[in-house]
Parts: structure tokens; C-alpha cells; sequence
């Protein structure tokens, strides 16, 4: 009898230990602020996460400084010149333009060219770039912070991880009762658990799927999965294509996060679609209903451009070499646009066109732009604007030399 009473004290005390250890751990990670120094990034508790204003941080040997807004972008005043015609451009790393000049970033050189066309007026884009947006938060942005710049046009750009990160951040995201986030605080236990790759058991031990899958909104067994222990127990939470294969998940859009780019459509990211076309047209009704322009801008993945662009780049993301050809995510953003009423241009032949001649135009052990990369991006960003008539100036016309009554006569 004693032996029992001494056995369950130990039982009820682990037990007891084990829940003050998943109490403490889950009040770390639901705490609604976090920081991180390396990229200077704090919570928000309606945009989730911004950069920190007038900060310095390199990317690849360049300095990456942040605006009054925390913006990588310069000073400039809430109220625009008479004159000024602003573009606000919103996406991700990729618009925000880290390893760039600043001069050099897709935002910096569209401005360039478009005040080189000599309209008469002033153009001024903004860059509203910031790792990790995608189009749910990007309409917060919009929402509380850009249309308070009083822009004319806003442009998004839409990225390919974009629809993956639509799906994780509606998981933590409010939302009202027509489906639209209100916020999208920091919860890092739900956001882990989201993406943390199953564990792929023997035969044997398959029944337990389920319970693992239940185990993974357990803050202590995430802190176990990351641990070295767990690394080596159940296998790196980084997914290769390599493991994406091994775990059964290529095309599963939470652990295959460019699902959207690959030739065969997948089941899981039809739901996902659904959730950025909302998004999208949420951005639209806002800014139409504030008399702003709206332009939506597609580019590709360097996968889709070249069969061998980003080797290491694409190893990163779960990617095998080789070209992918699929224009799914093309043709399904271009209907989107016919059906809602707003404009579509797409960079993909641009960037397929000007691969070889300009190229590289991707870095090779990421998906970001080389120098290359951004101007070819504000080229075709440039045509297609005058493309679609958003642009009020187009480029003057190339005046020929006026023709003398001599130079009339035939010789």
C-alpha cells in the first residue's frame, strides 16, 4: 500500500511538473510581443509584426534603414505636393528589397522612371515593402496606415509564398462577421503548430498520427520537436524536397509553402485561394471606396522563370531543379482581376524574356532579386502600367527632324 501511495505522488507530481512547465511555455509563446534583433522586428497587435523606425540592419553587406514608419524607405511628409502623383507599393521582402542600394529597389527605380518621362508632374512611390506580408496584411496596412499617406494609386504585389501565408496568419487572425481580419496578433504556439511537419513513423506505429497531430499544439512538445533531442528523434522541422517527399507532404500548402507554383493543383491550397482572393478584393472595395487607384502586380519565382536559376535558393523552399511551367497562379489572379474590375499585370514572360540576356537576375542562395532582377521588375512594371492606362503621363513621343521643302525633292 505504501509502495502505491509512493508511486502515485511521483505520478501526480510529474504530472503536476509537466503542467506548469506546458503553462509556462504556452504564456511565453501567446504573449502578444515579441522582438527580434536580428531583424528588428516587434510585435503589433493589428498588423502582427513591423520593422522598428530609423533602425540600421544589414543584408548582404547593405544597409537597410527603416523611416519614421519603420519603412525601408526615406523621410517623406504625410501630405504630398499638389503636383505629386504617390504610388503606394505594399508586398514583402521582395518590394522592401533587402541586399539592394535603396537607389536600386523595385519601388526607387519605378519612381526614377516614371519622373524621367517628363510629364510635367511628380511621381513619388513609396516603398511599403516588409518581410512577411502577404495580402491578409497588407489590407491592415492599407486599411490603418496607407491611405492616411493619401496615395493615388496603390499597387500590390503579390508573391507565391503569399497564398501560404494568408492561410497561416487567418489561423491567429480576428475577423469581423463578413469573413475580413480586424487584427492579426502574434501567437506563436498556433503559428508553430501550424507549420510543424509531421512525424513520419514506421508501419507499426502509424495509429500514432493522430495523437501526434493533437501533440503539436502543446507548447512543450514543440520545444521538444525543436530541441536537439527531437531533431534527431523525429526529424528536421526545415523542409527539403527531399523530406517533403519522404513525409507525404509535396503539396501540402502548410509544409510546401510554393504548392501554388507547382504543374498539378493541389487539393490543400484550394482553400487557401479562397482566403487571398478575399483579401485581394478587400483591398480593392477599400481603396475604391477612398477614390484610390488599384493595381495588382503578379511576378514569378525564379523556378518558373529558369530551370536552373536560385539552386540553393530553391533547396531552401523545397524545390527540385528544373523549370515549372504551370502559369496557374497567372491565369488564376488575371481572372480574379476581369471578374472584381481591377487591373493584372503580370511580369512572367518579362521576366522569362530578359532571363538570358540580363540575368542572372536572382540571387543564387535565395529567392530575392539580384540588382538585374529589380530593374527587369520595374521595367515591366513601368510598360504594364501604361499598359493598362494607370499611369496619367505616358512617355513623350520620339520627335522626328522637321522635313525641308529641299529635302522633299527626290534625288
Amino acid at each position: 500500500m505504501k509502495r502505491f501511495r509512493l508511486i502515485a505522488v511521483v505520478v501526480v507530481g510529474l504530472v503536476l511538473e509537466l503542467l506548469f512547465i506546458e503553462a509556462a511555455l504556452r504564456f511565453k509563446l501567446t504573449s502578444p510581443w515579441f522582438e527580434s534583433d536580428r531583424h528588428h522586428f516587434v510585435s503589433d497587435p493589428i498588423l502582427h509584426h513591423r520593422r522598428l523606425p530609423h533602425v540600421t540592419r544589414r543584408s548582404r553587406g547593405v544597409d537597410l534603414r527603416t523611416n519614421w514608419l519603420g519603412l525601408r524607405d526615406r523621410e517623406y511628409p504625410v501630405e504630398k505636393a499638389g503636383d505629386t502623383f504617390r504610388i503606394l507599393m505594399v508586398g514583402d521582402s521582395v518590394i522592401e528589397g533587402g541586399g539592394l542600394q535603396l537607389e536600386e529597389t523595385i519601388p526607387a527605380q519605378l519612381q526614377a522612371a516614371l519622373n524621367a518621362m517628363g510629364c510635367g508632374r511628380t511621381f513619388e512611390v513609396l516603398n511599403a515593402g516588409v518581410a512577411g506580408y502577404s495580402p491578409i496584411l497588407e489590407y491592415l496596412f492599407v486599411k490603418h496606415v496607407g491611405l492616411s499617406l493619401h496615395p493615388d494609386l496603390v499597387i500590390v504585389n503579390f508573391d507565391m509564398s503569399d497564398v501560404h501565408e494568408d492561410l497561416l496568419w487567418t489561423f491567429v487572425a480576428q475577423v469581423d462577421s463578413s469573413g475580413l481580419p480586424t487584427a492579426v496578433p502574434v501567437d506563436r504556439l498556433i503559428e508553430t503548430a501550424v507549420l510543424l511537419p509531421p512525424v513520419r513513423w514506421p508501419r507499426s506505429l502509424r495509429f500514432l498520427d493522430p495523437l501526434e497531430r493533437r501533440l503539436a499544439w502543446s507548447a512543450t512538445y514543440q520545444v521538444v520537436r525543436r530541441s536537439p533531442a527531437g531533431l534527431r528523434l523525429f526529424g528536421s522541422v526545415r523542409m527539403t524536397s527531399e523530406r517533403l517527399a519522404r513525409l507525404g507532404v509535396v503539396g501540402d500548402i502548410r509544409y510546401d509553402p510554393l504548392t501554388i507554383t507547382r504543374d498539378v493543383e493541389s487539393p490543400t491550397e484550394r482553400e487557401a485561394w479562397a482566403l487571398t482572393r478575399r483579401y485581394l478584393v478587400a483591398i480593392q472595395d477599400l481603396t475604391r471606396a477612398h477614390a484610390v487607384k488599384f493595381a495588382l502586380v503578379v511576378y514569378p519565382m525564379p523556378h518558373q522563370v529558369s530551370a536552373t536559376a536560385s539552386p540553393d535558393g530553391r533547396r531552401q523552399l523545397g524545390l527540385g531543379p528544373g523549370l515549372y511551367t504551370s502559369e496557374r497562379p497567372f491565369e488564376i489572379l488575371g481572372q480574379l482581376g476581369r471578374q472584381e474590375g481591377f487591373p493584372v499585370i503580370s511580369l512572367l514572360e518579362t521576366f522569362r524574356a530578359r532571363i538570358d540576356a540580363d540575368g542572372p537576375l536572382f540571387w543564387p542562395d535565395d529567392f530575392h532579386h539580384t540588382p538585374a532582377g529589380a530593374r527587369v521588375f520595374a521595367a515591366g512594371l513601368v510598360a504594364g502600367l501604361h499598359r493598362q492606362g494607370i499611369i496619367p503621363c505616358r512617355p513623350a513621343e520620339p520627335r522626328l527632324p522637321a522635313v525641308t521643302a529641299a529635302a522633299r525633292v527626290p534625288h
